[in-house]
């Protein structure tokens, strides 16, 4: 178990999720306004904050600052040009297709021609919370992602390298297949089902996967849940040993975000402390936690220099010598397998401590 006590994250004690929302077009008072209004929202199911546009779940942009596309036609919209809020800012043009997160649009709108899913009052706190609820809703499966997440860090100790059924009331919500090391999730999976969903052990033939779930895998889900909770989930030995880089991150590229990439620019190369990074990075303590605390998820780093790229490669083909004989593995710390099998090449460790039945 990782969890500290310490929560220097948030103060909230509900191992809620952390949702962020970007801005585009608003002025500085509309900004400052929006930010003080979610700020003062009760918590439920999920706390919000501001966050950059790259890395935010949610956009909210100003609709008098809105134009659709020129050249789309009324009833097929393909693009949205957004007039700068800010001296600073550009005018951004986004692409409707290519839109990965949910949008919502201040009222008044400025082009008639657009009938967006989500609108809000950008004055009224009763309207931006309902927006934010209706955001919510069309975040449910990185929410639930988030639980499932949470839940195979909680379990690790406990998993065996077998199949797992996630049920709730007979529901199949999940499976975890931890010997081809697929997972999949049903897309209309409940966070809160999730949450107390018995894990039902299955044999290992049990690993089909219904066409229609969603597919991922534990470092995906993991990094997913080190993203978004308030908690501190970085191991306290990373705060006071060496930091060496293992791999790339076993994780899709756009979701390393700036901080990300400076990490592993560092500790390419040399490895560093966490002291170490904080000065050759410059980065604020929860940029550099939270950093970290992915990488890790994803099997990046190790504080073990024979585990570090590059490093005790024949140490490491001669213990999966001795564990393919059928001794007893740990697979935490380290690597996860490639999508066709375990163990990856060269490398005879995963992330998530499961033992062979």
């Amino acid at each position: 178990m990782y969890f500290s006590l310490d929560m220097p994250y948030g103060s909230n004690n509900a191992d809620i999720p952390l949702l962020r929302f970007g801005m585009i077009g608003f002025n500085a008072s509309q900004r400052q306004q929006i930010e003080g209004m979610v700020a003062a929202l009760p918590t439920q199911t999920a706390l919000w904050q501001p966050g950059v546009m790259a890395e935010a779940d949610a956009w909210l942009v100003c609709g008098e600052k809105t134009r659709a596309s020129a050249t789309a036609a009324a009833t097929d919209i393909e693009s949205l040009r957004i007039l700068a809020g800010l001296p600073s800012e550009r005018a951004v043009t986004l692409n409707l297709h290519q839109i990965d997160r949910p949008l919502a649009f201040s009222l008044p709108l400025h082009d008639p021609a657009m009938e967006p899913l989500f609108t809000f009052e950008a004055a009224s706190p009763e309207s931006v919370q309902k927006v934010l609820k209706q955001l919510e809703v069309c975040l449910q499966s990185l929410r639930s992602q988030f639980t499932l997440g949470k839940q195979l860090i909680e379990r690790e100790k406990e998993l065996k390298a077998t199949t797992y059924h996630v049920l709730h009331g007979g529901k199949l919500l999940a499976v975890m297949d931890f010997v081809s090391w697929k997972i999949g999730m049903r897309p209309d999976a409940d966070p809160q089902q999730l949450e107390t969903a018995i894990w039902e052990k299955r044999p290992t033939e049990a690993h089909a996967i219904p066409g229609n779930f969603f597919r991922t895998n534990i470092a995906q889900l993991r990094w997913i849940y080190s993203r978004h909770t308030l908690r501190y989930v970085l191991p306290r030995r990373y705060f006071h040993s060496l930091i060496y880089l293992r791999q790339s991150p076993q994780v899709p590229l756009s979701w390393l975000t700036d901080s990300h990439l400076l990490l592993l620019h560092e500790l390419s190369t040399r490895p560093a402390t966490f002291e170490n990074l904080a000065e050759r990075t410059q980065l604020s303590y929860e940029e550099l936690t939270r950093g970290l605390a992915s990488l890790f998820f994803a099997a990046s780093l190790t504080t073990t220099p024979a585990k570090a790229a590059g490093a005790g490669k024949a140490q490491r083909a001669q213990k999966h010598v001795r564990d393919a004989s059928g001794s007893s593995q740990n697979f935490f710390n380290s690597t996860l397998a490639q999508e066709h099998g375990f163990p990856p090449a060269g490398d005879t460790t995963v992330a998530a401590q499961l033992r062979p039945e």
